[in-house]
């Protein structure tokens, strides 16, 4: 049985009956972290397995030796993540400054849901020390760049991820240590637990080299 009820411009509400047995493993994946609730695991479950990912979340790192820069780039990424599904964003500053949150604010955050936090572990110590914020079952964006890249799309990046299915897929920014990437949530368990940690050095190498990661074509053909 299916009645659909539309909801918005993106979802419909759906009722469906399922066997009692299926509903109870699907309520046993709940763990209100990863998968919030029944309706959610459902969706991600069935994302899965018709291959169709939905991102919607992003973390955007504001540290180490370029903030400003990082800062001024913080509405191309915006405005290009406006035109996803990505409306979940967690932002993670490298120090708490007064000076730095007002720059912050300054920035129109609106369509948005946007958490605020701050960290001094590294790229990847961030990410740990605030993996409670990273609510989504499926994959996430997170920028860590200075630069933005003209040519990103990140829909084409979304599909090539899900079809190479690794756990990270890096898109280089640049020739430097600019970098963007779609993590699925496994690569926490990755993240060293020492102290302090940066993705491009405690991380990403090691995934590299067992094949769990992978870099998005140079050329941009998938």
């Amino acid at each position: 049985m299916l009645n659909l009820r539309k909801m918005s411009e993106k979802k419909v509400r759906i009722t469906i009956t399922l066997p009692k047995e299926m509903l109870e493993a699907i309520d046993r994946r709940i763990d209100r972290v990863f998968l919030k609730n029944r309706s959610h695991a459902i969706e991600c479950l069935l994302a899965q397995a018709i291959g169709f990912q939905i991102i919607q979340q992003a973390v955007i790192l504001i540290g180490g030796k370029e903030v400003e820069k990082k800062i001024a780039v913080l509405a191309d990424i915006l405005q290009t993540l406006k035109k996803t599904e990505t409306k979940n964003l967690l932002i993670i500053t490298g120090q708490t400054d007064p000076q730095l949150n007002q720059k912050l604010e300054a920035y129109s955050f609106s369509g948005f849901f946007a958490r605020f936090a701050s960290s001094d572990q590294g790229s990847a110590g961030a990410l740990r020390e605030h993996r409670h914020f990273i609510t989504s079952a499926a994959p996430f964006y997170v920028f860590n760049t200075s630069v933005f890249p003209k040519k990103l799309d990140l829909e084409k990046l979304a599909k090539f991820h899900y079809k190479m299915g690794r756990i990270a897929t890096v898109y280089k920014a640049d020739q430097k240590e600019n970098e963007i990437y779609i993590f699925e949530p496994e690569i926490l368990r990755y993240i060293p637990a020492k102290n302090f940690a940066l993705l491009e050095k405690h991380v990403l190498p090691e995934l590299f080299k067992n094949k769990l990661a992978i870099s998005f074509p140079e050329n941009g053909k998938i």
